[in-house]
């Protein structure tokens, strides 16, 4: 895992988060980087959408241009981002995707893990990117007492 050098505006993240869920419900993912910059629901991988798409067609932002996170997709160089909300109790299976992910925290608590090939982090909600491996087998999980969601902006390097 490798720390960003670029940091962004966490509480304004959250602000547009919040302003985001009001007109986006969703409960565990949002994608808020698409084909056409509308679809904010089609989570799936892009191959099971249309057999042509791939994560790079997935690059224009759902979001503002005046958002804090279409400058967090833009100045770091994703794709198919997605808001990715784990409530307490819960977790991924462990498993492995392919390419490099970027995941900015913007809430979560000393009780909330990521680990990759068994070895276990807390990316804290500083305002900073942590660049991860997934070709590695890896997973994330809640394990908060109180009912306080993890809530992470991932998107994938081009």
């Amino acid at each position: 895992m490798i720390k960003h050098f670029k940091k962004f505006d966490i509480d304004k993240i959250k602000a547009e988060i919040n302003e985001l869920s009001l007109s986006q419900p969703f409960d565990r993912q949002l994608l808020i980087q698409s084909v056409d910059g509308t679809n904010w629901h089609d989570v799936r991988a892009p191959y099971k959408i249309h057999e042509d798409l791939r994560d790079k067609d997935f690059s224009i932002p759902n979001t503002p241009d005046n958002f804090e996170l279409t400058r967090f997709m833009k100045e770091s160089g994703i794709v198919r981002t997605r808001i990715l909300k784990l409530d307490q109790f819960q977790c991924y299976t462990y498993h492995k995707d392919y390419g490099t992910r970027l995941h900015l925290a913007v809430d979560t608590n000393d009780q909330c893990f990521f680990i990759e090939n068994y070895h276990v982090f807390h990316i804290p909600a500083d305002g900073y990117g942590y660049e991860v491996d997934t070709n590695n087998y890896h997973t994330a999980m809640n394990c908060s007492r109180e009912p306080l969601d993890r809530v992470h902006v991932v998107g994938i390097f081009r």
